[in-house]
């Protein structure tokens, strides 16, 4: 953090001069426009679950394919310090690649392509026939939830007033947070206790971005229409 520098204070399109900045002009701003942050903010909710979840995948590894826990923390740790670092840094430079060549929808742009990522390698990781090809392709939904991860803040940061910047950003990861907290795990266990079976774990680990990431990806054209609209100021 010491040697980033300060980038320069930059105009931006603010609130009106009756409005002073608080929580409840942030939650006003939000409902004006409730269609687009419903749709933005969907798709990290579903990226949240999808990630809490995975704090059953030891336990799905070891009732699959006979993996100790010590096994699972050592790949996955591996995985973690290989692929989540370089996922979020690469995104950040192509997302900025992408906004010098005018394309300024570049942070929805990789949320949408991570989300297109996560969604089907959540899905059909837990049902390979081998834990080594399921954690192959849970490398790949790494990559997923690490682009959506790193370009989110950017994507929500340019539609919003910057008076009001930090309680949206605060709304937005409280949101997330508790979400992915209350229905990622507990759905799960729930599958696990009324669905599947203890040994049916697999099955309940693939049906939770079954079912909380399909409808989310019938709404990706329109978050990124109404997306473009508002970043064009025809919103």
């Amino acid at each position: 953090m010491f040697l980033l520098r300060e980038p320069a204070r930059q105009e931006q399109a603010g609130l009106s001069a009756d409005k002073r900045p608080g929580l409840m002009v942030a939650l006003q701003y939000i409902r004006a426009d409730a269609g687009l942050f419903t749709g933005f903010v969907a798709i990290v909710c579903v990226m949240s679950i999808v990630a809490y979840s995975q704090g059953w995948l030891p336990a799905m590894f070891e009732r699959t394919w006979g993996w100790p826990p010590e096994k699972y923390a050592i790949w996955n740790g591996v995985m973690m310090l290989a692929i989540g670092p370089l996922t979020v840094n690469l995104t950040g430079w192509y997302i900025d690649k992408l906004f010098n060549r005018g394309y300024q929808d570049a942070p929805v742009r990789l949320m949408i392509l991570g989300t297109l990522i996560m969604v089907p390698t959540g899905i059909v990781a837990p049902l390979m026939p081998s834990g080594e090809l399921a954690f192959a392709v849970y490398a790949l939904n790494l990559v997923g939830i690490a682009m959506i991860s790193a370009a989110a803040p950017t994507a929500l940061l340019n539609i919003t007033a910057g008076e009001i910047r930090s309680q949206i950003i605060a709304i937005y990861f409280l949101i997330i947070g508790v979400t992915g907290l209350m229905l990622g795990p507990t759905a799960v266990g729930l599958l696990n206790d009324n669905v599947t079976g203890v040994e049916g774990i697999k099955y309940s680990v693939a049906l939770v971005p079954a079912v909380f990431g399909i409808p989310v990806l019938l709404t990706l054209r329109a978050t990124l229409r109404r997306y473009r609209q508002r970043i064009a100021g025809t919103a």
